[in-house]
């Protein structure tokens, strides 16, 4: 790239949902020790690499898990592309991502994330809003696309009670 190319953010990312919380949906967050801030699993498309086969890899390596451990869907749920300046950035962006539903179903990882202290269990809402209701913020360019896209929406988890 020149030096008038925007940088690019090419990246896949896992919605990692979970039911079984009390019959409310939750969506796995990853706390990032650098950024101290919470994010999903996500991982940048390599060279020769699709979106899918990019989260797939991700999801495996940071979950510590075997890719029989879990499901990936073939198509991604949205492929978002656009070139723009986010509001927490000061540099043009050209933003290509692709969200891709991931379910975990065995009983035994589901135990795993639920015993470590790196990942939580986070309402739509709060990922809607930015930060959980314990305080801790969500990286701004997720919840960035997450809000651009309506991926997510705030009312999809049971207990989100927000006025409208």
């Amino acid at each position: 790239m020149d030096e008038f190319s925007p940088q690019l953010y090419r990246k896949s990312i896992a919605l990692i949902r979970n039911f079984d919380t009390g019959n409310m949906l939750r969506w796995l967050a990853v706390y990032q020790k650098k950024s101290r801030s919470l994010n999903f699993v996500n991982g940048d498309r390599l060279a020769g690499e699709s979106f899918r086969e990019s989260i797939m890899r991700e999801v495996a390596w940071q979950l510590d898990v075997e890719r029989n451990d879990f499901l990936t869907s073939k198509m991604a749920q949205l492929n978002l592309e656009f070139l723009e300046t986010l509001p927490h950035t000061s540099m043009e962006i050209h933003y290509h991502v692709a969200f891709y539903n991931v379910e975990v179903y065995r009983p035994a990882v589901i135990e795993m994330i639920q015993n470590r202290t790196d990942l939580a269990w986070v309402t739509s809402e709060e990922i809607c809003d930015g930060k959980t209701k314990l305080g801790a913020s969500f990286d701004p360019t997720l919840a960035y696309l997450i809000n651009r896209s309506s991926v997510i929406q705030h009312w999809e988890s049971a207990d989100s009670r927000r006025e409208r």
